[in-house]
């Protein structure tokens, strides 16, 4: 199973990619071990698949989340919930650096990381990771916040390409990339490196 987040960011920051991100998203669905959750805020482009839309959460259900991954203390509890505003993705991923780290992350550092079977995309290919301020996650957590972006071909991207996805999961699936997929036939840029 494939997780896709945070394609609002590409909304966002690189609309001319978002068709890229569904062409994908559509040739893993016809594999036969294709299964995608695709996590997202709201987005403009048109949607052909089944939407589950989550509300942030109470702070009594941030409180039985955090119960059920065996976290009682009411302090941790009220802390993270005050990052999170209960907005799911952002309490999980607090969460999850609690017990990686025994300390909670105040910003969202890490939010664009892509892992792919529990490994990070830069450890499968070619990919470098910097930072930049985030407006959208500063939004999210009412200070200033700075995500990660990744450098691959030579270009940063506060977005992981397309193409840099499609490879690292044909890499994982063992399946080689058609010449067309390859040089961009697909791409409004006809090959210029951005899918």
């Amino acid at each position: 199973m494939f997780y896709i987040d945070g394609l609002d960011h590409v909304e966002n920051y690189n609309p001319i990619q978002i068709q890229h991100y569904f062409d994908f998203i559509d040739k893993i669905n016809k594999t036969k071990s294709g299964r995608l959750v695709v996590l997202t805020r709201p987005l403009n482009h048109k949607i052909e698949y089944p939407i589950y839309q989550l509300q942030n959460w109470s702070p009594e259900e941030t409180n039985e989340y955090l119960k059920q991954k065996g976290i009682e203390d009411y302090s941790l509890i009220s802390n993270i919930y005050e990052i999170s505003q209960g907005y799911p993705i952002i309490a999980s991923f607090v969460t999850s650096e609690w017990f990686k780290n025994g300390r909670l992350a105040h910003d969202v550092l890490q939010s664009n990381t892509l892992l792919i079977n529990d490994v990070p995309i830069e450890n499968i290919i070619d990919v470098k990771v910097s930072t930049n301020y985030c407006k959208s996650c500063s939004s999210i957590i009412g200070k200033d916040s700075y995500c990660r972006t990744v450098i691959f071909d030579g270009n940063e991207y506060e977005d992981i390409p397309a193409k840099a996805i499609r490879q690292a999961v044909y890499k994982i699936l063992g399946l080689e990339e058609t010449v067309n997929e390859q040089k961009g036939q697909y791409c409004c840029c006809k090959g210029s490196n951005c899918c």
